[in-house]
């Protein structure tokens, strides 16, 4: 990833040029990628995508996560 780029930068940036409610997971990792210039969020996303053993996240949980990125 880019030097001094974490992903709560990423995602800002994201969020600011390229936001859409069409996008799917592999276009979001895609776009990320091209944000960092790297590959590393599409080949996490291709290593991790079909997995089924991930905990389930309530949208309490989700909206929490946001909230806390969202100030800091």
């Amino acid at each position: 990833m880019s030097q001094g780029l974490s992903l709560a930068n990423v995602i800002t940036r994201f969020s600011q040029c390229c936001l859409s409610k069409n996008n799917t997971g592999k276009q979001l990792m895609t776009e990320f990628d091209h944000l960092t210039n790297t590959t590393v969020f599409t080949d996490a996303y291709l290593l991790y995508a079909k997995r089924r053993d991930f905990p389930k996240i309530s949208a309490l949980q989700i909206e929490r996560v946001a909230d806390y990125y969202s100030e800091h």
